[in-house]
């Protein structure tokens, strides 16, 4: 069997492995949270390596990217979400459909609030935000390219967002004040163009730590941006966050910008 079947057999087998253990919690008579779903990829991306023997191999570590670092795709991992939230949370603002504002609560703090931003920010990346990103971004995404990288792109993020649709479904966790009917099919649309985007900035920089610092930062904008609204009206929902209309928008434009302006062929090849 050459690499690229392989490779593709390795894929298929962890899609397969992340579908069971969803499904295993799913079932199980217990007290579901976020961060269990967070980690079934992680888990799921270990125990196809052990199945396949890859974690005998450097080479099977090594292609997880953890030993790679490139500051200019980290930053860019960073501040892109950053400011495509920023910009849409100014656009409800501005046209009033939330006014800026914190609640009574957080009012004064905004040095804590600061510091406490930093703080989530990096430690989101490396505990719950990891559990997902080493599985898709990390195992996943490199063993698809032999599809061809726009292929492996569009594919794993897709796959990352099928995985969240059981979730939503059959659970009250995630997004459980929508309409589900409105807000799945701009949700899909959403998480497959930043997929391809924190998909695209993992390959091109041969490393997983642009993926994990733009998704937590993804995360806590969007966090923060909810904070600092008030008197939200209910189409807000809809139009930033993991569904926004604005953010799918801003995404597809950084996804086209950033593919655009990079002239190589951006690829993770795996060799075991």
């Amino acid at each position: 069997m050459n690499n690229k079947n392989i490779t593709l057999r390795n894929a298929i087998l962890f899609i397969i492995m992340v579908a069971v253990l969803e499904a295993v919690l799913l079932i199980l008579p217990i007290e579901l949270n976020t961060a269990m779903f967070m980690l079934v990829p992680s888990i799921a991306a270990l125990i196809t390596m052990l199945v396949t023997r890859e974690a005998l191999h450097k080479e099977g570590w090594k292609s997880l990217g953890f030993g790679t670092f490139q500051g200019k795709t980290f930053m860019i991992g960073l501040l892109t979400p950053i400011l495509l939230i920023g910009v849409s949370y100014a656009i409800i603002w501005t046209t009033g459909l939330g006014v800026l504002g914190v609640s009574p609560e957080n009012s004064g703090k905004g040095v804590e609030l600061a510091i406490r931003f930093i703080i989530t920010l990096v430690g989101g990346a490396v505990t719950v935000v990891l559990g997902e990103e080493l599985g898709w971004r990390g195992y996943l995404l490199p063993r698809l390219t032999s599809l061809g990288t726009s292929k492996a792109l569009l594919w794993s993020s897709v796959i990352w967002g099928l995985f969240h649709l059981p979730i939503m479904i059959f659970t009250d966790l995630y997004h459980s004040d929508v309409n589900l009917y409105v807000y799945i099919p701009l949700f899909l649309l959403n998480v497959v163009l930043a997929g391809m985007f924190i998909g695209f900035l993992r390959l091109k920089s041969n490393s997983i730590w642009p993926a994990l610092i733009a998704h937590s930062a993804h995360n806590l904008a969007w966090s923060y941006g909810d904070m600092f609204t008030q008197n939200q009206m209910s189409i807000v929902k809809y139009l930033t966050g993991d569904a926004g209309i604005l953010l799918i928008i801003g995404y597809a434009l950084a996804l086209f910008v950033f593919m655009r302006s990079n002239k190589t062929t951006v690829t993770s090849k795996i060799s075991l």
